[in-house]
């Protein structure tokens, strides 16, 4: 008489099924400060692709990875009135919004430890004063105004 053959040990089953994945990994939320348009932009964008806010802050760096350091340069100039005698400068601190459409409401998505940390390094090296304004910057280059073709 045979023996039957054992079952497989886990870590064998494991190696036979590559398809299937551990736990996802742990995520945090994380909260960026945008202008209202764009959060509506990524409101509306999320109803109508179902798609989470992560994918599509993701997406936006992912397609503004290469504009990143000239939008933050862009973002972080002050402006000088046309008939001042000195240049504008850049600067990395936030100015007050003196307007409705200038200030910023809470705008949250889920990240990995890994996810945050691709941010922050790319905050690091775009000269970024946060999170917040590196992902302004890339939401309204993809999602903004004037940056879908019109029918």
């Amino acid at each position: 008489m045979q023996a039957e053959p054992e079952p497989a040990r886990e870590e064998e089953q494991g190696d036979q099924a590559p398809h299937e994945q551990g736990p996802a990994p742990a995520t945090s939320q994380s909260i960026v400060y945008l202008a209202p348009g764009l959060r509506d932009a990524l409101d509306a964008a999320r109803k109508r692709d179902r798609r989470t806010n992560a994918d599509l802050v993701f997406d936006a760096i992912d397609r503004a990875q290469h504009q990143l350091p000239e939008l933050i340069r862009r973002q972080q100039r002050l402006d000088r009135p046309p008939n001042s005698l000195f240049s504008a400068r850049p600067s990395r601190t936030r100015q007050r919004a003196t307007t409705p459409s200038e200030r910023t409401v809470p705008f949250s998505f889920r990240a990995t430890a890994d996810e945050l940390a691709v941010i922050d390094r790319l905050v690091e090296e775009t000269n970024a004063s946060s999170r917040s304004s590196l992902v302004a910057a890339a939401v309204a280059a993809t999602f903004g105004r004037g940056t879908r073709r019109k029918r």
